[in-house]
């Protein structure tokens, strides 16, 4: 009897979580506001990597380049890219944390040298640390649906493109990036 009570009370959460979504007035609502936090998202992450490879002289792009020729110079410089900004990799991934305004941009870097790809956790992330989107992250923070809709309405309007992942055949899926040239 317990099993099937928990089996219930997961079937719930599930049904809450679903049914809590957005109405197609309240997505055209903050559609915008999304939108501008997509923009500064993938700007933000462009400008950390390029900042990142320039002081490293490093490619992400390059597969010729092995990461362990920077390792020892990367802990010399205790994984300090500026004053303001730190990182650590992590899987296939950087996680950058500026300590004086406290905002983490994670950059997902299986995308082929797109960065800003939409990972939903990193992207809900980034609106909760990042103070002109805070507002903006109570109402998509644990609640992906929410996000989902205005994500695949920002894509029916064009303003977001996917990509492909170089990890598609180990089951890495296409994401979400703002579309530069719109």
């Amino acid at each position: 009897m317990n099993f099937l009570n928990k089996i219930l009370e997961w079937k719930n959460k599930i049904k809450r979580l679903y049914s809590n979504s957005l109405s197609q007035r309240d997505i055209e609502h903050v559609a915008l506001k999304l939108e501008e936090a997509t923009k500064k998202y993938r700007f933000i992450c462009e400008k950390l990597i390029e900042k990142f490879e320039s002081k490293y002289n490093f490619s992400f792009e390059n597969n010729e380049q092995s990461f362990s020729l920077i390792e020892d110079t990367l802990k010399n410089d205790d994984y300090e890219l500026s004053k303001e900004w730190r990182y650590h990799f992590h899987g296939e991934d950087v996680r950058f944390y500026n300590h004086k305004t406290e905002q983490i941009v994670e950059v997902n870097l299986k995308y082929n040298g797109y960065y800003g790809v939409l990972d939903f956790w990193f992207f809900q992330e980034f609106l909760k640390t990042t103070n002109e989107f805070k507002t903006l992250s109570k109402l998509f923070y644990n609640n992906t649906p929410k996000l989902v809709q205005v994500l695949n309405y920002l894509r029916d309007k064009e303003k977001l493109e996917k990509v492909h992942s170089t990890f598609y055949e180990l089951g890495e899926e296409d994401k979400f990036i703002w579309e530069k040239n719109k």
